[in-house]
């Protein structure tokens, strides 16, 4: 899997508007339809990971 990056402007508001605090998450793919998001735990192991569909939130 490739690591996770910060999310750009675009994307904390794409977060925002899901209810996920921009804070806590990064982003590991981002595409037309959907972002993928992984959350900053200290649980490298396990990381939660949740996925956002765009067209519900523009």
């Amino acid at each position: 899997m490739k690591h996770a990056k910060r999310p750009t402007r675009k994307q904390k508001m794409i977060m925002q508007a899901a209810q996920y605090n921009c804070e806590d998450w990064l982003v590991v793919k981002d595409t037309a339809e959907e972002m993928i998001i992984q959350n900053r735990s200290l649980d490298k192991t396990q990381p939660k990971i949740r996925t956002i569909r765009k067209e519900l939130y523009k």
